[in-house]
């Protein structure tokens, strides 16, 4: 054994200048390396999950409330949206405005009732009332109470002169006009507009007295106009 170890030194101190070669290709080799590692560590990207954590310690004050949160909500001040030009038409929402007008100032003297009969003072009956009876004055102008396409315009024999004009599921009825009505068939008038003028041709509510005969369909159904008109 004392012999392999002298020959072993022996072969060190003959061969020391190949040894000191190859220990400073390991100490360059090391250098490099340690710089490739050094290098890569700089350049690599902060991870996803530390730009969460970073993001969401922004999200709050030192008080912990979320007052500087940044929100992808509209802001709303005193019930208005106010957002980007540019989503606007995509975030306001639709107007569908199902009010009518008044289509003429008056009392209501007889009211809506299809389902149960009303005396008719003119027939000496009962009978059923699918609109409602406006009073006024011979010659009061009588306005659209929504606007719409006139449908028809015509001589009805108990309920007078008549014009409906029709809007989307909606039928406007106006009955015991004058002739001198001012729209025609094909006609588009606008909510407010003049229409024509009250009279009593309406032979079969003449003891009534003067009062405009008015009623709304709704999808082919008789429905009460008080429920729709704004006054």
């Amino acid at each position: 054994m004392g012999d392999i170890m002298n020959k072993f030194i022996s072969f060190i101190k003959k061969e020391k200048g190949l040894y000191r070669i190859a220990f400073c290709i390991c100490i360059i080799f090391l250098c490099v390396l340690t710089l490739i590692v050094t290098s890569y560590e700089e350049s690599k990207p902060m991870s996803f999950s530390t730009n969460v954590e970073k993001s969401n310690e922004d999200l709050f004050d030192k008080s912990g409330d979320e007052s500087k949160k940044n929100s992808v909500e509209p802001e709303i001040v005193s019930g208005v949206y106010h957002v980007d030009e540019k989503t606007s038409d995509e975030r306001m929402p639709e107007l569908n405005d199902m009010s009518f007008a008044p289509p003429i100032s008056g009392e209501v003297i007889k009211e809506f009732s299809p389902n149960y009969p009303l005396y008719s003072k003119t027939m000496d009956d009962w009978r059923i009332h699918e609109g409602i009876d406006i009073k006024t004055n011979k010659g009061e102008s009588v306005l659209a109470a929504q606007s719409g396409m006139v449908d028809y315009v015509g001589f009805d024999l108990n309920m007078g002169y008549t014009i409906i004009i029709k809007n989307n599921e909606f039928e406007c009825i106006y009955m015991s006009l004058s002739p001198d009505v001012s729209v025609k068939v094909g006609d588009y008038v606008i909510r407010g507009q003049h229409i024509g003028t009250i009279s009593d041709s309406a032979v079969s509510e003449l003891c009534d007295g003067i009062h405009l005969h008015f009623a709304i369909k709704k999808d082919g159904y008789f429905v009460n106009p008080s429920e729709y008109i704004y006054y």
